[in-house]
């Protein structure tokens, strides 16, 4: 504590010692004195004053897709005459330039018209640089949030254009507004102090100067509009989003391959089903609400979601298909025809019918034969001789067996069709659904125009090189 109380002292002791330029101190009690920071500095009144605008991008905080504003940091650069701020610098120990606060200025009352905040001036007030010939260089480090118009047709391929547009309150037909371009060879915005952001690239920036002529008034205004062209970066929305609902799609398709018997297809479904609601879920709370167009990520949600709900209700009729009976249910010759013996070659399904044939064959040749000979018993012999009642009854009993092997031999075999049809019926939309999901994917991402994009976003990191590049030249 002792140690950090004696550097205070020092460092106040030097503070108090180090004494200002005098002549620059006499310039500025000379420049200040008779200034006033309320005149517009023209010599005439009608005359116009120009003032050249320019904007050096730190980093792009957000692009908000939900309120559509577009959050940055920026240094804006101001630069203009003031003829009250000239001397002649071999009066003043040739002292060229001067550093003033901003507020003790006149200042260009320039502010970004499509702002979305309440702060509409620069709320840090630095220091500007006056030469000695009146040029005032005034920057000063902001943070803007602009409205921007959003896109979202072809999201997570989607391209943002975002402007800004700056223009002066209350002179401005008074201010000529130009763009202040630190070399002819950069874009409109300086982007050689730019962070690279993690979602968008920046695939270009411009400045326009324009000339408004309103109605109201034969005054003409000038406006400057910055604009900035990103591309989003898909990594994370293809691994998140879309690789996720593409898996689950094809689970559908493979509900129609689970045997009927399982009793699990429909739990499988309703599981898809519930999985895909959650992802639309995540995708409406990261769109906005818009109602200009339908983004490509919501058709896609839309039909996977149609397909399974369409297939919900066809597993529901195969099953309904697969567990008929005789006692309900009879099948139509053209359906037997169509359905067992015309499809399942196609669908590459055998049916081992003869052997299936063979066991019913050798089931009724043996209830013939039980047939027969109850028959034959229950008859009173030539001999005379008579049953008694109880070999009468066995015997009867033993021909209703009969007749019931009979009859649910057929049962069987019917039973066995209607099976035989779910089976088919399966995996004829288990091809059809596999061909409409591989289809309708590649025909919904092939319409995004901007996946043919192939132009590439600034190399910030080359140019970065190249000017560290050229200052270690200019050392030498």
């Amino acid at each position: 504590m002792n140690f950090i109380l004696f550097l205070n002292i020092f460092v106040l002791f030097l503070i108090f010692k180090i004494k200002c330029n005098p002549d620059a101190k006499r310039l500025y009690e000379d420049l200040m004195a008779p200034y006033n920071k309320l005149v517009r500095p023209v010599f005439n009144s009608s005359e116009m004053i120009n003032v050249k605008l320019g904007l050096k991008l730190f980093q792009i905080l957000d692009l908000n897709l939900k309120k559509e504003y577009l959050l940055t940091n920026m240094m804006v650069s101001h630069e203009w005459n003031d003829y009250s701020l000239r001397w002649n610098f071999s009066d003043y120990g040739n002292v060229k330039q001067l550093y003033i606060p901003a507020d003790k200025l006149w200042l260009p009352d320039i502010i970004l018209y499509n702002n979305a905040d309440d702060a509409y001036e620069l709320s840090i007030k630095t220091n500007a640089v006056i030469h000695y010939d009146g040029t005032v260089i005034w920057q000063s480090p902001t943070t803007f949030k602009s409205h921007c118009e959003i896109n979202v047709e072809y999201f997570p391929f989607d391209l943002q254009t975002c402007k800004l547009h700056f223009t002066s309150w209350t002179h401005g037909d008074n201010i000529n507004l130009k763009h202040h371009n630190y070399k002819s060879s950069e874009p409109g915005i300086d982007l050689n102090n730019y962070f690279l952001n993690v979602e968008w690239d920046v695939l270009s920036v411009t400045a326009l100067e324009q000339k408004k002529n309103f109605n109201c008034c034969t005054d003409i205004y000038s406006d400057i509009f910055f604009t900035i062209h990103l591309r989003r970066k898909t990594f994370f929305y293809i691994f998140s989003l879309l690789i996720p609902i593409s898996l689950l799609s094809f689970l559908t398709v493979f509900v129609f391959y689970l045997p009927a018997n399982s009793g699990e297809k429909v739990s499988l479904i309703i599981s898809i089903l519930l999985s895909l609601t959650f992802l639309l879920l995540i995708y409406i709370d990261i769109m906005p609400s818009t109602s200009i167009c339908l983004p490509v990520l919501g058709k896609y949600l839309i039909f996977i979601l149609l397909l399974v709900i369409l297939s919900l209700i066809i597993t529901c009729f195969i099953l309904n298909v697969h567990f008929r009976s005789p006692n309900t249910h009879k099948m139509s010759p053209w359906s037997k025809t169509f359905f067992l013996k015309t499809l399942p070659p196609y669908l590459l399904i055998d049916l081992s019918i003869e052997n299936q044939k063979f066991l019913l064959s050798s089931n009724n040749n043996i209830t013939t034969n039980i047939k027969t000979f109850a028959s034959k018993s229950i008859q009173t012999p030539t001999t005379g001789y008579i049953y008694s009642a109880e070999i009468n009854r066995a015997i009867r009993n033993t021909l209703f067996i009969a007749y019931h092997l009979e009859n649910k031999d057929t049962f069987e075999n019917c039973k066995q069709d209607w099976q035989i049809m779910a089976l088919v019926l399966d995996r004829m939309f288990f091809y059809l659904f596999f061909l409409l999901h591989l289809v309708g994917t590649i025909a919904i991402f092939l319409s995004i125009t901007s996946i043919y994009d192939s132009s590439n976003p600034i190399d910030l990191q080359q140019s970065k090189i190249n000017k560290d590049f050229e200052n270690i030249l200019k050392t030498f």
